[in-house]
């Protein structure tokens, strides 16, 4: 994108960039390609006239009947930083991979006592915004180092009661914001129902700008299967909760969601994790958790799984996740045959290792070597960021 971008000045480039990245924070859905085609655009001439940049970068970058209506309130924030009250959430800092980052206000106001060290007063998130806007009208810089480094803290530094239940809600909220984008995705298709008016118009450029041909969209047939396993043994211990609330917000983005924790034995835990609070869930998995922070049987596990539940849940291509560090104290060849008959019942077979966070980690546990070659992704999951990033492993599913 640097390439596209050779005009423009490096600053305002930036500041372009973090437009269309706050763009896709408030449910835009635009793609990589066109904010290369921003880009790339004003930096031909396009900053000449302002009111051109403006037409020219809503109509690269709506997409919607939305999109449209929406897109002046948030290009008059971001660029004019006006004093009342906007739905624009803006972003950290420009991804290297694709994720979307937790949103920093919502980050200190979720867990004050982790991000600051104490309370939150009430509007004070308001008073912060203001004074962070520049004294000539410049646009509002959310970038509190705080929020970057709450994001990325492990979960097992995580000591004090307060700061544990708060990134618990946080890291049940991470999952809820993907709803929009997961769940009511629309994609490209010939026979579409809605028009995408940026592919549209960006396909008539050969044409002198005239649309020849209509971009047509359309919503996913049909909601994903999935299975997620989650391990609760002693090892897993630091991570085992913030994975349940996690859990607990997916449900409410794959509602075909089914979910399993697993120690020595196996506990289908999907009725509890639809308990309306935090707290109400934990109770019911207290109720369930003989045996919990005890030893870990992975393959044992993972063979109850297909055995009991197999002809109901994986007859539609499901999707598999296991959640667990590879510390199987069973025998290594229950776990390889285990994965053996999922595989091909599967379509998709990910493995989330929170150990793979650690500086220096490699999987040399045999249980983690046995799964590698069966999984079609190995990521971690230690804190937030790396919880965020699973979006794009889960709109695969």
């Amino acid at each position: 994108m640097n390439a596209t971008a050779s005009h423009l000045d490096h600053d305002l480039a930036a500041r372009i960039t973090g437009f269309v990245r706050a763009l896709r924070e408030n449910g835009f859905r635009h793609g990589l390609q066109e904010s290369a085609d921003v880009l790339r655009t004003l930096g031909e001439g396009g900053l000449l006239e302002p009111r051109l940049a403006r037409w020219r970068m809503r109509s690269l970058l709506c997409g919607s009947h939305r999109e449209w209506k929406t897109f002046d309130e948030l290009y008059d924030h971001y660029w004019f930083a006006t004093r009342r009250r906007s739905r624009l959430r803006e972003t950290v800092q420009p991804a290297a991979s694709e994720r979307r980052p937790v949103d920093p206000g919502e980050l200190a106001q979720a867990a004050p006592d982790a991000a600051r060290g104490a309370p939150v007063p009430p509007g004070s998130a308001d008073t912060a915004d203001e004074a962070a806007q520049d004294r000539d009208g410049a646009p509002l810089q959310a970038l509190p180092s705080r929020a970057e480094s709450l994001e990325r803290r492990d979960f097992r530094r995580l000591h004090d009661a307060a700061e544990q239940r708060a990134m618990e809600a946080l890291a049940e909220r991470v999952a809820r914001r993907m709803r929009r984008r997961l769940g009511a995705r629309l994609r490209r298709h010939h026979r579409g129902l809605k028009i995408d008016l940026a592919g549209t118009l960006r396909g008539a450029l050969p044409t002198a700008g005239e649309p020849l041909r209509l971009v047509l969209r359309r919503r996913r047939p049909r909601q994903p299967r999935l299975a997620l396993v989650i391990d609760v043994s002693a090892s897993m211990n630091p991570y085992a909760m913030f994975m349940l609330r996690f859990a607990r917000g997916l449900c409410t983005v794959f509602p075909r969601l089914r979910v399993f924790a697993f120690h020595t034995r196996l506990v289908d835990i999907g009725d509890c994790l639809h308990e309306p609070t935090g707290p109400r869930m934990a109770a019911r998995l207290a109720a369930l958790s003989e045996g919990w922070s005890g030893g870990t049987r992975i393959g044992p596990s993972l063979e109850t799984l297909l055995m009991r539940y197999g002809r109901e849940l994986f007859r539609g291509r499901t999707s598999l996740i296991v959640v667990s560090d590879g510390l199987d104290t069973a025998e290594p060849a229950v776990l390889e045959g285990a994965l053996q008959a999922l595989r091909p019942r599967c379509r998709r077979l990910y493995w989330l290792n929170p150990l793979l966070g650690r500086d220096g980690y490699a999987p040399r546990a045999r249980a983690m070597q046995l799964a590698l070659p069966y999984l079609d992704a190995f990521a971690p999951a230690h804190d937030l960021a790396s919880l965020i990033a699973l979006e794009p492993l889960l709109r695969r599913c």
